[in-house]
């Protein structure tokens, strides 16, 4: 991973905790933003253990205690699972490690 700026995951639910390995290698190889695999709707809370939001949330917490900065891009539901049409919101947060 050396000389590369940024990386970012599109990994599905199945290997979204993989994505704290990438994080502590990433960081180890000077990689500058993590991007992770947070699309959909914000994840800031308590989820039941093992849901789709508690793995993105393990996710946000290990990635800023490894210390890489990193952006969670929020784009709202999928329109494939909505009935009548919406409009997509896309919100940036950054999280920026110590």
């Amino acid at each position: 991973m050396k000389g590369i700026d940024a990386i970012i995951s599109t990994l599905p639910y199945a290997g979204l905790l993989s994505q704290i390995k990438i994080g502590k290698a990433a960081k180890e190889a000077g990689v500058k933003l993590f991007v992770p695999s947070e699309f959909g709707d914000p994840t800031d809370g308590q989820y039941p253990p093992g849901t789709l939001p508690d793995l993105k949330v393990q996710v946000k917490k290990a990635l800023t205690e490894i210390g890489i900065p990193a952006i969670y891009v929020f784009t709202g539901p999928f329109p494939d699972f909505c009935l009548i049409p919406c409009v997509l919101v896309v919100q940036c947060h950054a999280s920026m490690g110590s």
